[in-house]
């Protein structure tokens, strides 16, 4: 039987490292955040957009202790049982990733006042 001029030929396939995948490696891991920890948080952020208006943060300087109240209150809520906010129906810990979105982005912003009580303890450095 004869299956034509390739019978007897050997190819060979070499497996290369995807040069986009490793310079992927190098980049914020986002595909590692939960799709509906995202949307969850992004339903609570529209809440405040509507209210506010949408980085409203960005534009005008906010205190850090207001949303530390309110991340306070949520967690508080929520370790006694509550899943979600009354006001909103949305869930309580949605709110606080909201919170500390705000937080960490008005920090980065340079919009954020740090008015935390002073500290008692000194950083240590990571190495």
């Amino acid at each position: 039987m004869h299956f034509g001029p390739y019978e007897s030929e050997t190819v060979e396939v070499r497996i290369m490292a995807d040069p986009k995948g490793e310079a992927g490696k190098l980049k914020c891991p986002l595909h590692l955040l939960p799709p509906y920890a995202l949307s969850e948080t992004a339903w609570v952020q529209s809440l405040g957009a509507e209210k506010y208006g949408p980085w409203n943060w960005r534009q005008n300087r906010v205190e850090a202790m207001t949303y530390v109240g309110a991340i306070l209150r949520h967690m508080a809520a929520w370790s006694s049982g509550e899943d979600n906010d009354p006001e909103s129906g949305r869930s309580h810990l949605a709110h606080i990733a909201a919170g500390c979105n705000i937080l960490l982005d008005a920090g980065n912003a340079e919009t954020l006042i740090d008015n935390r009580p002073h500290r008692l303890f000194q950083e240590t450095k990571r190495s």
